[in-house]
């Protein structure tokens, strides 16, 4: 029997070790956070959302949108397609421009009681990726 069989074994081990503990890490960090966004409806339903960093999407209610340009103060409802449930959503900064253009929109933030407070708007637009693509 060769001699370094004994620091191969260590080596093997540890890397194991290393190998088993990254996975642990991985998963527990991820947990059910592997969903890109929720939809509005699962975000109504969901009991225990309640200040928990969340990520919607949603259709924006252009008829909904106040802009209080003193307080810079925003809110809005978002639907799903189709969906019948708003989703109230408010946000403090400045209005971001061409809202109103804008029909999808994916948001970052939490509910706090009856409204989700959006930290971040991320706005998606369809139709400018359409025109580039007939061009």
């Amino acid at each position: 029997m060769p001699e370094d069989t004994g620091p191969r074994r260590i080596i093997l081990g540890v890397t194991l070790l290393i190998v088993v503990l990254l996975a642990f890490a991985l998963a527990r960090n991820l947990g059910d956070r592997g969903v890109y966004y929720l939809r509005v409806a699962e975000v109504l339903e969901g009991e225990d959302a309640e200040g928990q960093p969340t990520r919607v999407a949603g259709l924006i209610n252009e008829e909904s949108i106040d802009y209080r340009e003193e307080e810079e103060f925003l809110s809005f409802t978002v639907h799903d397609p189709g969906g019948d449930n708003h989703l109230p959503v408010e946000y403090s900064g400045e209005m971001p421009e061409a809202i109103t253009e804008q029909e999808q929109v994916v948001l970052e933030g939490s509910m706090e009681g009856d409204a989700f407070q959006a930290d971040r708007l991320m706005f998606q637009c369809p139709s400018q990726y359409e025109e580039e693509l007939e061009e």
